[in-house]
């Protein structure tokens, strides 16, 4: 996983670490870019015996409902 050289690391959890950054927009302003590192992960998209895949819509408190694979 590569990140820009001027890149700092900003939280460290349990699970990942979260790195940020500031990224000039094509305008010149700036923006501050931010990426997870986290260790590899694997999705499993469930089927049925027809070949029906299996999702579910979720719903957060602080987005949009939304399709997912993971249960």
């Amino acid at each position: 996983m590569s990140f820009p050289a001027n890149a700092k690391k900003v939280f460290q959890g349990e699970i990942f670490s979260v790195y940020q950054w500031p990224q000039e927009m094509y305008d010149g302003t700036v923006q501050t870019f931010e990426k997870l590192k986290k260790p590899d992960t694997a999705i499993v998209i469930a089927t049925t015996s027809e070949g029906k895949f299996l999702v579910a819509k979720q719903s957060q408190p602080s987005r949009p409902e939304f399709w997912s694979t993971l249960f």
